[in-house]
């Protein structure tokens, strides 16, 4: 009896090996999926790099059925692309969201007037800008299209509302 027994282990265990040979993860298709999601309106044109630094989406987890096509769950995969369309609050980052080049037609306007002096810091923190997307005869020379850029950077001049944040108006501290 005892050898029957094992026999019979045996011819289950490898019936139940030859069964799940082609699911190497089972059970763990119904596991959460990690994304992230935009807890803020992300405008077209915001460069990835920028967007991957800042407090503008949440890492989260969804049920497999709920995650969109493409959707991102690292935030370092939108380096050097930006926002090829309005992301809304609560909308899923998914890659067909961003494309590479956006970022060149990007640039930073003043929401507000910014003293002259006032820390690059400061401006980005205070969201004293808006990114926009111009046509190329409007960029003016210079145009700064990422924020980071105005880390460790102070206007040089006052800057009025509407107008383009410029390498000229943020120059490297010397």
């Amino acid at each position: 009896m005892g050898f029957v027994s094992v026999v019979l282990v045996a011819i289950l265990l490898a019936t139940y090996t030859f069964v799940n040979r082609d699911r190497p993860n089972a059970g763990t298709e119904n596991a959460p999926t990690p994304v992230l999601v935009a807890k803020q309106l992300i405008p077209k044109g915001t460069p990835g790099s920028f967007l991957a630094t800042s407090t503008m989406y949440a890492a989260t987890t969804l049920p497999p059925n709920e995650v969109e096509v493409g959707a991102v769950a690292d935030p370092s995969y939108l380096n050097g692309q930006a926002a090829a369309v309005d992301i809304l609050p609560g909308e899923q980052i998914v890659a067909s969201d961003f494309a590479s080049g956006v970022a060149s037609m990007t640039v930073l306007v003043a929401t507000e007037p910014i003293p002259k002096g006032t820390p690059g810091s400061i401006v980005v923190a205070n969201g004293m800008y808006r990114a926009t997307v111009s046509r190329p005869q409007e960029r003016q020379v210079g145009a700064i299209s990422d924020p980071s850029y105005l880390r460790g950077r102070a206007s040089f001049a006052d800057i009025h509302l509407g107008q383009q944040l410029t390498e000229a108006n943020f120059p490297a501290r010397g």
